[in-house]
């Protein structure tokens, strides 16, 4: 079955979600696994789900989409905190870079792996398999490399132009992982 892609959430609904998860943090956050408490704890999202819809104006959201954002806030408020905690006075943009780098390292070692198994935490530097990440992570790669372009400037006699073109590597990257 595929996966339909909802609109994406605006900060206001982040906010107001941020807002509602305030009341019930002492639940969500807690850090028992047993039946009882995981059974809490999707009650829980149960009720923030009806809270946000309630208040919410651009559309109805469902608990499993709401506990997903959050997750992903509590990830980028952590890895924030981390980049400001390791590379004070760095621009928000060296983290940017990093990102872009680490994608593909990850691109050269989904197509470059040489072993059965992953080696030195290099989880697609290994062969393909039907257990592995890799087609996935190509799917994800090939909607990446489609996006990048590079800008050039063009000169002409008194005005500057910015053109945009996209690398014979990158395309013929592309090309060669969404071919799986």
């Amino acid at each position: 079955m595929e996966k339909i892609r909802c609109t994406n959430f605006t900060s206001s609904e982040k906010d107001l979600l941020l807002n509602i998860v305030q009341h019930y943090t002492h639940i969500i956050e807690n850090t028992k696994t047993d039946a009882v408490s995981v059974q809490e704890k999707n009650k829980t999202w149960e009720l923030v789900a009806q809270d946000y819809n309630r208040e919410n104006e651009t559309g109805n959201r469902s608990s499993k989409q709401l506990r997903e954002l959050y997750g992903f806030l509590k990830r980028k408020a952590r890895k924030n905190l981390y980049n400001d905690r390791v590379m004070p006075g760095f621009p928000s943009s060296a983290s940017d870079i990093a990102d872009f780098l680490l994608f593909f390292d990850k691109v050269f070692d989904s197509i470059n792996g040489s072993t059965i198994k992953p080696q030195n935490g290099k989880l697609l530097r290994c062969a393909v398999t039907s257990s592995s990440d890799h087609m996935e992570f190509w799917n994800e790669a090939v909607r990446v490399l489609s996006t990048i372009k590079f800008l050039k400037e063009v000169t002409n006699a008194d005005s500057l132009k910015m053109i945009t073109s996209v690398p014979p590597s990158i395309k013929k990257l592309d090309q060669y992982i969404g071919r799986f």
